[in-house]
Formats: C-alpha cells, structure tokens, sequence
C-alpha cells in the first residue's frame, strides 16, 4: 500500500465567489443537527451511523 499527502491552499478569489453566492442567497448549507462542543462524541456516532442529508456543526 502506497500513501501521499496533498496539501491544498484555499483560493481566495473563488472563496470569495462563494461568499457572494451565499449572499445573494443563490447557495446555502443544509445543517442536519448542530451540538456543543460538550457533544462532540454524540456528533461522531451520528457521523458514523451514515444516512447524513446535511451537515453537522459544532458550536463552542
């Protein structure tokens, strides 16, 4: 088995077209559940479990 790392460097310019899509509110995120950080575990076995139509978010 044979392993590389790639590093990646955010472009800035099409950040920054994103954020104007967002604004425009001609993108958006679904956000499936949100938990504190406290929760961090209960996030990680709903990860695990599969089946996911949006994303999760971790709040401090």
């Amino acid at each position: 088995m044979r392993f590389s790392s790639i590093a990646v460097d955010p472009d800035p310019v099409a950040l920054r077209g994103l954020v104007d899509l967002v604004e425009e509110g001609r993108l958006g995120v679904h956000v499936q559940e949100t938990f504190p950080f406290e929760r961090v575990a209960d996030a990680h076995r709903l990860l695990d479990g599969g089946h996911l139509r949006g994303k999760l978010v971790l709040t401090l």
